[in-house]
C-alpha cells in the first residue's frame, strides 16, 4: 500500500487473504463476490459435499424430531 502527494490511498491487492477481483464483473452483478479456481481435485470435492449439504439441510433439528 502507499499514499499519494494528494493523500490518496493506494491498497495492495496481494495479500494472500485478498481476493482478486474484476471491476468489470462487479459492475455488471452490483454486489460483493467470492469466485475462486479451484485447481486440486480435493477442494473440488470437498466444494461439492458442501453444496450438496446445503441444499438438502433440513429444516427441523432432530431435537424438533423427537418432541
Amino acid at each position: 500500500s502507499e499514499v499519494d502527494e494528494l493523500g490518496v490511498i493506494y491498497l495492495a491487492r496481494n495479500h494472500g487473504w485478498v481476493n482478486p477481483w474484476n471491476p468489470v464483473i462487479a459492475s455488471c452483478i452490483r454486489s460483493n463476490y467470492d469466485i475462486s479456481w479451484i485447481p486440486t481435485v480435493a477442494k473440488a470435492v470437498c466444494f461439492i459435499y458442501y453444496i450438496t449439504n446445503y441444499a438438502t439441510k433440513d429444516d427441523v433439528s432432530p431435537y424438533q424430531m423427537l418432541v
